[in-house]
């Protein structure tokens, strides 16, 4: 998960943090044919909250506009630098209820001291791929497979406000999910059709909730 900080908290004898998390575009809903750039995320309203613990590394996520043209160099001498592959690119915000992406008019997120925005020596060019596009010529260019978002998929669970209207007419109180992964090959999302043997009838469902019950 990509979150940026907000806010910490000591509690219990516990250090936890909360912020806002950023999706990869596999994680949202879209066109197959909607074109991303290789780093692109999108920001959602989902506030997570999580022990400082779980935290992997340092990351950066850049606003649109600024992208291209510029880089950010961490100013700490004692921590590495940056890999390419840890810089992020947000243009959009992403609706987790409406499944839309909506352009972000003001970056107004928390003001990140421990980098500086040095200018690029080349800029970097404004190239959008499908993600399924594989090692196809794009602009007279070779698209190597570092062009290409790779498709991991997650278990997303629905933010509390969605599962308290989910669970409104229900006795017994469940965790629903947008996604969830059964395996590598093997995952669902709410709004998917699929077949259904019973009875060795084969029926058309659409999937309206998705939860788990007894693992």
């Amino acid at each position: 998960m990509i979150v940026c900080i907000e806010s910490f908290e000591h509690k219990n004898n516990e250090d936890s943090f909360s912020g806002l998390q950023f999706l990869r575009p596999t994680e949202t809903f879209h066109s197959p044919t909607q074109r991303f750039l290789r780093q692109e995320v999108f920001l959602c309203q989902t506030v997570e909250h999580m022990p400082m613990n779980k935290i992997q590394g340092l990351c950066y996520v850049m606003y649109f506009k600024d992208y291209f043209k510029y880089q950010p160099i961490i100013k700490e001498e004692n921590l590495p630098a940056l890999a390419e592959d840890d810089v992020f690119v947000c243009e959009s915000r992403y609706g987790m209820k409406t499944k839309m992406f909506k352009k972000i008019k003001w970056w107004n997120l928390p003001e990140n001291k421990r980098c500086k925005l040095v200018q690029r020596d080349v800029p970097l060019e404004n190239i959008r791929l499908p993600t399924t596009l594989t090692n196809q010529q794009t602009n007279g260019s070779d698209v190597t497979h570092r062009d290409v978002i790779e498709k991991v998929r997650e278990t997303i669970l629905y933010d509390s406000n969605v599962n308290e209207k989910l669970n409104e007419n229900s006795q017994v109180k469940r965790d629903f999910y947008e996604q969830i992964v059964l395996s590598y090959q093997e995952f669902y999302k709410v709004g998917d059709f699929v077949y259904f043997n019973d009875s060795d009838k084969k029926f058309i469902l659409r999937l309206e909730k998705i939860w788990k019950e007894n693992e």
